[in-house]
């Protein structure tokens, strides 16, 4: 089969291949994108956050607590619980005539 996948690594998509039928990329060397696989807009965008978007939580050792350059604290997990809530009704006023609605 393929190779495990590490959590928190960044692979390199450049490094592709199929090794017993699945697809494998290698990690960046010290799982760091080089510089001059960023494109210039997304170098931008990266001096605008840190100029205007700083994080603010800090952990106790005054570190702030960041997961790989993500913007959120690192009690914030990937993925959410999201509960949803929906009704249909259907009713015959007659054999030619119906209502349905939803919610």
């Amino acid at each position: 089969m393929g190779r495990d996948v590490i959590r928190g690594a960044i692979y390199d998509p450049a490094t592709a291949k199929t090794v017993n039928g699945r697809m494998v990329k290698d990690v960046f060397p010290n799982n760091m994108i080089p510089v001059a696989r960023i494109s210039p807009i997304s170098r931008r965008l990266t001096d605008i956050l840190k100029n205007h978007y700083q994080p603010s939580v800090k952990d106790a050792d005054g570190q702030f607590a960041l997961i790989n350059n993500a913007f959120f604290p690192v009690s914030n997990q990937a993925g959410f619980k999201q509960d949803q809530f929906s009704t249909k009704s259907d009713y015959m006023l007659t054999s030619n005539q119906r209502i349905n609605g939803s919610f």
